[in-house]
């Protein structure tokens, strides 16, 4: 007897458990809802940087000695050859002197020659008419031959000492020259900037220290390294959104390496941005943001609309006043939303109370508030 009133009561449980289900099944299920789309899609990398000057120089001393002027000063502007440091010149100028008075020596010796060596050549003429005649002896003849042959050689070993007198005095020239240190580049270079001063008035330099460095600010540029996979869509004009603090600026790809680095197996990318107004400056840290791929026509739902059923992606589309799950590819992702590869999706998806459908429940579309669980 008590065994039968258990399986009643069990029963009449059973049956209002199934009836709720019922009601629950019944009743329209709360969801928010989102447009699918057909958009075009921008594949993005997002890359940090440090900004660096696109030429860094170090002008060095060429000739040992004093520092006897320095004419510019840290951050000061420098045009291509403009003079920004002397050194004391005295002794440079006496080497001159003296290679340019050992030159005027040589060349008057060239003309001592030449003038000899026409007195040899009509004394030879002069023989040889005499010896013609029978008047002359042949020995004589000889005699002259040789005087005017050496004197010939006078000539040119005279035109020897020139040449060597004019490469002395032109090196001398160019040390002297040296001792005037200026900014040695093209004119299409543009101007730069001194970054460091090394040296000051009275310093005493060594050849090959360094006097100032000097740094190129416009355009300025950014390293960063790219992935296996980023790499083959970086190209060289690619443009580049650079941001630096509140500023956001436009850049573009400017040299992307020919090989990986073996141990990070990434590529080193050089990314240049115009600072003609020069507000950015050398070592300000900057995100890069540059599109690697464009996608057209891409059927595009939330990323939020996804759910995962039977271990496939797949989203729950509106018909109506019910819903039908239809499993679907996916492909690139950008912006929070997904492109739908594989999949009849059209209309509208649903993207918050997913986790209380299944395919054809009745649903009613609400704000997000209501339809979150």
């Amino acid at each position: 007897m008590p065994l039968a009133i258990g399986s009643i009561a069990l029963g009449r449980w059973l049956l209002a458990q199934d009836a709720d289900v019922e009601e629950t099944t019944r009743r329209p299920v709360p969801v928010e809802v989102a447009d699918v789309r057909t958009e075009t899609l921008e594949d993005t990398r997002e890359l940090t940087g440090t900004l660096e000057p696109s030429a860094e120089i170090i002008l060095a001393a060429d000739v040992a000695g004093t520092v006897e002027s320095v004419l510019v000063d840290l951050s000061a502007e420098v045009e291509p050859g403009q003079l920004l440091a002397s050194l004391d010149d005295r002794e440079f100028r006496q080497i001159a002197a003296a290679a340019r008075a050992e030159l005027a020596v040589a060349r008057a010796r060239v003309t001592s020659a030449q003038a000899a060596t026409e007195v040899a050549t009509r004394g030879a003429d002069r023989a040889e008419a005499l010896t013609e005649r029978g008047i002359g002896s042949e020995r004589a003849r000889d005699v002259a031959r040789a005087t005017s042959l050496a004197a010939t050689a006078d000539v040119a070993m005279a035109e020897a000492e020139v040449a060597r007198a004019r490469a002395a005095s032109a090196a001398a020239a160019l040390v002297l020259d040296q001792t005037e240190v200026r900014g040695r580049w093209s004119a299409d270079a543009g101007t730069r900037r001194v970054f460091v001063r090394h040296v000051d008035e009275g310093a005493r330099v060594a050849i090959g220290d360094p006097l100032f460095t000097l740094v190129d600010i416009d355009p300025l540029v950014i390293v960063v390294m790219a992935s296996t996979a980023d790499y083959a869509r970086m190209s060289p004009g690619q443009p580049v959104e650079v941001r630096a603090g509140s500023e956001t600026v436009s850049g573009r790809v400017a040299r992307v390496a020919p090989a990986f680095d073996p141990a990070s197996r990434q590529a080193r990318v050089e990314i240049e941005v115009d600072n003609a107004e020069g507000t950015l400056r050398p070592g300000m840290f900057v995100r890069a943001r540059t599109v690697i791929d464009r996608y057209e026509d891409m059927v595009t739902v939330p990323e939020t609309a996804l759910v995962t059923r039977d271990g496939r992606d797949a989203v729950f589309v509106v018909d109506s006043e019910t819903v039908r799950l239809v499993a679907v590819e996916t492909g690139v992702r950008t912006g929070g939303r997904v492109a739908i590869t594989s999949g009849e999706v059209s209309g509208r998806v649903v993207t918050l109370g997913q986790q209380r459908l299944t395919d054809g429940a009745r649903v009613r579309i609400v704000d997000g508030d209501e339809a979150a669980p």
